[in-house]
């Protein structure tokens, strides 16, 4: 809005001709910055006019008002627009990223398998072994294991089938005819699962073994547990393996096995009595434990059932039994592991989805001889 003849006009100064509009002076420079000196615009006059909000609201640059200019208005407006964008991608790429994040970096752990002193029960867990190799790479499971369940978790760390150990294990007792005359075996059997381990563990098992495989066994007398987890070679872990699953008397006569000279025991020897697994076999809760006194669905007959051996009739319902159990443990247990560097492709996330646990779909139900190894189905 101009000003109308009739608003107040500055005082004219002294000695000065009416209607003069005196010298004319340069615009005053009020600041200096790094880029030159500049200039005060004039101010516009009107009514209602705020200079200390005006000034207050004015750009800064090296101490001088600085008063934006159009060209500069819309360069400040386009790089703003661009920060929004950016800010934007940053965003979206930061959600991508969260949403791609591992299991392991949301605080889950590997999985972890824990294989306890089984005895004749072997077969329950060679029945287990036989579901959960379908649907995971147990030769990158880090696993544990006492007495029979060291003789699994070998077995599985190496991948051995369970149709190679069911195969092997049948021609075994039919050279040395072990249905016929079990306890005529009594002393003899340390060395036939000897030579049976022998035959079936591949030649670089102690590589396999090394490092992802805990063997328990009982040191004497103290009856202190501990885990092997080196292995010169297959030999070193075939022998760690037979100290774990020393029964005194019954595996070869004697009372332990000497391995560096120090006399060992059955792995679970001391669990036998306790009535619990120990440390090394719990693994601080970090572990899916297969333990076959937890299945309900095996009718036990007495303490020393685990010793007593089975007709091949029941070896059979023993693996199936074994394989529902591994079933089961998927669905309520498998949840709490990072289980994607492990699963096998094509197989279905565990209890219906990652994140699902006891309340999510069934798991796969192992509903007769058909989910067993092959080997086993045609026992009779």
């Amino acid at each position: 809005m101009l000003p109308s003849s009739r608003q107040a006009l500055p005082a004219r100064r002294e000695g000065a001709r009416p209607g003069a509009a005196g010298p004319r002076r340069r615009p005053r420079d009020v600041g200096a910055g790094v880029f030159g000196t500049f200039r005060a615009p004039p101010l516009p006059l009107g009514e209602g006019l705020d200079l200390r909000r005006f000034l207050d609201a004015a750009p800064r640059l090296g101490g001088a008002i600085v008063l934006p200019r159009p060209q500069q208005q819309q360069q400040q407006a386009q790089q703003a627009q661009q920060q929004a964008q950016a800010q934007a991608l940053m965003e979206q790429l930061m959600e991508q990223q969260q949403r791609a994040v591992p299991a392991a970096a949301e605080g889950k752990k590997p999985l972890r398998l824990s294989w306890a002193g089984s005895g004749i029960y072997f077969w329950w867990q060679l029945g287990a072994m036989h579901y959960l190799s379908q649907r995971y790479d147990l030769t990158r499971v880090p696993m544990v294991g006492a007495s029979g369940g060291a003789i699994c978790a070998a077995l599985a760390r190496c991948g051995v089938s369970a149709d190679t150990v069911a195969t092997t294990a049948q021609r075994l007792s039919r050279e040395h005819r072990i249905w016929d005359k079990p306890m005529g075996l009594a002393g003899a059997w340390g060395r036939v699962i000897e030579a049976w381990l022998h035959e079936v563990l591949p030649d670089d098992a102690a590589a396999r073994c090394s490092g992802g495989l805990g063997i328990v066994v009982t040191r004497l007398p103290g009856c202190d547990q501990v885990a092997i987890d080196e292995f010169r070679d297959k030999t070193d872990l075939v022998d760690a393996i037979m100290a774990s699953a020393h029964v005194p008397l019954l595996l070869d006569g004697s009372l332990a096995r000497w391995r560096g000279g120090v006399p060992l025991v059955d792995g679970s020897f001391p669990d036998f009595f306790n009535g619990e697994n120990c440390d090394h076999l719990q693994c601080g809760g970090d572990a899916v434990v297969f333990d076959y006194f937890c299945d309900d669905a095996i009718v036990r007959q007495g303490r020393f059932d685990m010793l007593s051996l089975k007709r091949l009739s029941e070896i059979r319902r023993i693996v199936l039994l074994g394989a529902r159990y591994a079933a089961r443990l998927e669905r309520e247990a498998f949840h709490r592991f990072d289980l994607d560097a492990v699963r096998l492709e094509g197989a279905a996330a565990a209890g219906g989805g990652a994140g699902a646990g006891p309340a999510a779909a069934e798991a796969p139900v192992v509903a007769d001889a058909a989910e067993a190894p092959a080997a086993v189905r045609s026992c009779r």
